[in-house]
């Protein structure tokens, strides 16, 4: 009977393009819950999947006013330039999978930047399905004006597509991501879990001497916030840190606090508050919904990075733009995303430990 009204709901979700995304993904989640499926069931889920890997978002009609003339004359006079680099980590001293992945694209004064941080078993598979998800949404949107509200949404409607995914198994894998897209003087930022995106200005004080400052474009998700924290225990969560075998959850010190199930207390141990997948943690609080914003670009903006947990873990804000500031001269983004990445390593190794966690750097 739990399988008819799932199944119902589903076809009927389908066959409707007026609902909205929100919608269509609450569907998308109920049955990935419900796994295994009876015939019927795995039928709605099959069109409500095919529809949601179709239904790309676009872009609504803007009521923008038209951008200012700093705008126009900042995206009139530069061409934008970007590159990405990604390394796998280690564990134990060899080479783990890389599970993150990148999109970046460039035409003239318009630029996309996509960085997708996967996590658990199947944790490279669901990074490449969103990444690819993203990828076709943002390129549909630049037959219009890329509007954040759109951007949020596109982020929703690939993670309802990957929950029902018949070739990626999402319960207990998920990912962190961000996108930051560039364009007419205008930069539209979003993101869940703990990829980020920072720009950089350059103020010139003579003409050999400049000054660099950052500016955080997206706050990380993470339990350890409290307002983070009390939305998750609200929802059905447990806050802990993991502590040595054996011993009260209560008194769990390794690491960052987690996301566990407060009934089980096992999975999914997540150290993200917001991110997408990872079925079993949606059904406890872990949110797929994210606030984009919107910035109007200076003359004295001079480079976005958007990069993994693996750099941010290790290098601050400031340290990252360090890295990139020596390549802005040639406009250099391969090698300053390079340099970000080693940068990383190397904070990794002197941290010290048998783990380094994939990193991923796009400028």
């Amino acid at each position: 009977m739990r399988h008819d009204v799932y199944a119902a709901v589903a076809a009927r979700v389908s066959q409707c393009l007026s609902v909205q995304w929100r919608a269509r993904h609450d569907a998308a989640l109920a049955l990935a819950l419900v796994r295994p499926w009876d015939e019927k069931t795995a039928s709605s889920a099959q069109l409500l999947f095919t529809t949601l890997a179709g239904g790309v978002v676009k872009a609504p009609t803007s009521s923008r006013p038209a951008s200012s003339g700093q705008a126009e004359n900042i995206a009139g006079r530069q061409v934008l330039k970007l590159a990405g680099v990604s390394v796998a980590g280690e564990r134990c001293g060899e080479k783990k999978e890389n599970q993150d992945r990148f999109h970046a694209e460039a035409d003239g004064n318009e630029a996309t930047l996509v960085v997708v941080d996967g996590h658990g078993k199947n944790g490279a598979a669901v990074a490449a399905h969103l990444c690819s998800s993203l990828k076709q949404s943002m390129l549909q949107m630049l037959c219009g004006p890329v509007l954040p509200q759109a951007v949020a949404d596109a982020m929703v409607a690939a993670d309802a597509a990957l929950l029902l995914n018949p070739e990626v198994d999402a319960e207990l894998s998920g990912a962190a991501c961000a996108v930051v897209h560039v364009s007419n003087g205008r930069l539209v930022a979003a993101h869940l879990g703990d990829c980020r995106a920072v720009l950089g200005r350059r103020e010139e004080i003579t003409r050999e001497q400049a000054s660099w400052r950052t500016l955080r474009l997206t706050e990380d998700h993470r339990p350890s916030d409290m307002a983070e924290a009390l939305r998750l225990i609200a929802a059905g969560a447990r806050i802990r840190r993991p502590g040595p075998a054996g011993a009260p959850a209560i008194s769990g010190t390794f690491g960052p606090a987690r996301l566990w199930h407060r009934t089980t207390g096992l999975a999914p141990g997540l150290a993200v508050s917001r991110g997408c997948g990872d079925a079993l943690g949606q059904s406890c609080g872990l949110l797929v919904q994210t606030v984009a914003t919107e910035t109007s670009l200076q003359a004295s903006d001079a480079v976005v990075v958007v990069a993994s947990d693996g750099v941010f873990d290790v290098l601050s804000d400031a340290e990252v733009l360090h890295c990139c500031r020596y390549f802005w001269p040639t406009k250099g983004a391969e090698e300053a995303a390079a340099a970000v990445v080693a940068a990383a390593g190397r904070a990794w190794a002197e941290k010290g430990g048998a783990y380094r966690d994939d990193a991923t750097c796009v400028v």
